[in-house]
């Protein structure tokens, strides 16, 4: 008899795994991969940095030595020049700064540029710090949603969470576009971090569990294709609305989300999980509506029921149980819990596995949304900067298409990573040392090294996302990636500080080169050694392929 891992695979092709059905469904879920990209990024154009000066006082006395000194008056008649910097107001007796003050009557922005919330409530000079604070704040809501959340997605099932989460975060992110003061957005950003971070995750994989295990690879090929375009898509939303409001900004991209309210309607249950679960009617009525809706026979399906549950009724399935296939009754239940708490820590390989996962998914997060965040630096059109720094991500879609299942997922995170690590500290030399003064064009040769660099990386971030996708089994796959995703979540608070450690022109990637270091852990993955030493092998593992899928 086969394994459950196996059943299934041979029911969804024998569903026809590109019918109608399985189209429809994963374009519903790939709506979430826009609506999390749309508001990951948008802190770029939301929260960017705007030209600025220190407002003209209306009047400004000074006391030196115990005089006082009218520097400014009313009536704009003033002995001394005054200079209004970006943060500082500068008084000049005509050969020298006699006095220096911050900006005490706040800040003028060009041309009124209301399109950042930065100019609302002055996020700039010291302050400017809080602009990457807010992302934090969202991102550490979906790293808090990641652990405490998606573990409900396998306990009560991939629907009925992912319609909750989307609900809740149209809500939330509709409350963001009009917010009262900034404390009170941070407070909702972390609220919709925390929400779209478990609907993202169980839309993917739920697209995962829609397809055979030798046709996963191409959810990851339509995200990846999808999230790039997406970045366009926000970049043109952007641009649209500069000369508006940013609360615009914000309602505009919360409206997109609207499709969630007929989410309920749209979705099924996961396959998988309705075996896992032991569901197994449910199971049945949805292998109906798939052979209904993609015109298949559904007594081929009945057949491979029958050859391989000898009860259909009352077969348990082995994915809900991790210390034996004969437990029942409390046993499995016993076995459940253990399953989502207990053995992460209790295996070795395991736990090892979980750790490498989320030190890697924290590097290629980290240099990679920092790469999204310095785009803009790339030219001086703003808009332009960023748009060239997301087109080298059309390439790497295509290339991760045509190796994934070629020379396998591990091969092409080292190859990849080493790769663009190389680049990028070429591009770092090639910018910011001496010796590359005398190299013809060097400015545009650091670029184009530092696009290529960034297309081998965009290879290898696919790579690792499909990658650590796959490593847990359904039982356990939202809760594993939960937790893998911490590292993740991390690589994201740290990126949006790689703004501070640009010039205002060019590329400029010192700390990038690091992500060649972490490719040499995954040549021994330790998912194989999980493999070859668990006696449960077939429970709680999938086996990979001679080439490491």
């Amino acid at each position: 008899m086969l394994s459950q891992t196996e059943i299934v695979d041979v029911l969804l092709a024998s569903l026809d795994w590109n019918g109608f059905y399985q189209k429809s469904r994963c374009a519903v879920c790939l709506m979430s991969v826009i609506v999390f990209v749309l508001h990951l990024m948008s802190v770029v154009f939301l929260g960017k940095s705007v030209k600025h000066q220190c407002r003209l006082p209306v009047s400004l006395n000074v006391t030196i030595d115990d005089v006082i000194h009218d520097v400014w008056t009313a009536d704009n008649v003033s002995l001394y020049n005054v200079t209004l910097g970006e943060c500082t107001v500068e008084i000049n007796n005509g050969s020298h700064v006699i006095f220096t003050s911050h900006c005490v009557e706040g800040y003028t922005y060009n041309d009124d540029d209301q399109s950042s919330f930065a100019t609302e409530w002055d996020l700039v000079c010291n302050d400017q710090y809080l602009s990457d604070v807010s992302q934090i704040v969202y991102v550490g809501g979906q790293m808090f949603g990641s652990l405490f959340f998606t573990r409900f997605a396998d306990t009560h099932g991939r629907k009925k969470v992912l319609t909750v989460t989307s609900l809740l975060f149209q809500v939330c992110t509709l409350a963001c576009s009009f917010p009262p003061n900034f404390p009170v957005y941070l407070v909702l950003k972390f609220a919709c971090g925390a929400v779209i971070a478990c609907s993202y995750q169980v839309s993917v994989i739920l697209m995962l569990e829609l397809l055979p295990k030798e046709r996963r690879a191409i959810v990851e090929q339509l995200k990846t294709f999808l999230w790039s375009t997406s970045l366009l898509f926000l970049c043109f939303i952007a641009y649209v609305t500069r000369q508006l409001s940013w609360h615009y900004t914000q309602l505009t991209l919360s409206l997109i989300s609207l499709y969630v309210v007929v989410l309920w309607w749209v979705t099924d249950e996961s396959l998988p999980w309705l075996f896992a679960a032991n569901k197994l009617k449910e199971a049945e009525v949805l292998l109906q509506k798939i052979a209904r809706i993609n015109k298949v026979n559904y007594e081929n399906v009945s057949n491979i029921l029958k050859n391989n549950f000898v009860q259909f009724e009352s077969y348990a399935s082995p994915d809900t149980q991790l210390s034996g296939a004969g437990q029942s009754g409390d046993g499995t239940k016993k076995a459940k819990q253990e399953d989502h708490v207990m053995v992460f820590l209790k295996n070795r390989h395991l736990l090892k596995l979980t750790l490498i996962s989320s030190f890697l998914s924290f590097t290629v997060t980290m240099v990679y949304e920092g790469l999204l965040m310095m785009s803009p630096n790339l030219r001086e059109d703003f808009y332009l900067g960023f748009v060239l720094g997301v087109v080298t991500e059309f390439p790497a879609t295509v290339l991760f298409s045509f190796l994934i299942n070629r020379i396998g997922r591990k091969k092409c995170i080292y190859i990849f990573q080493i790769l663009a690590g190389v680049l990028l500290l070429l591009s770092t030399v090639l910018s910011n040392t001496p010796l590359s003064d005398n190299i013809p064009g060097r400015y545009w040769v650091s670029l184009v090294t530092s696009l290529i660099g960034r297309l081998a990386f965009s290879v290898s971030y696919s790579s690792v996302v499909l990658y650590v996708t796959e490593l847990f089994p359904t039982s356990v796959r939202n809760t594993g990636c939960g937790i893998a995703g911490v590292g993740t979540y991390f690589g994201s608070m740290i990126a949006p500080y790689a703004r501070s450690l640009t010039s205002p022109i060019g590329p400029n990637h010192d700390h990038r080169s690091v992500v060649s270091c972490c490719a040499f852990h995954y040549t021994e993955s330790p998912r194989n050694q999980w493999e070859r030493t668990s006696p449960h092998t077939g429970r709680l593992g999938e086996s990979h392929d001679s080439k490491g899928n």
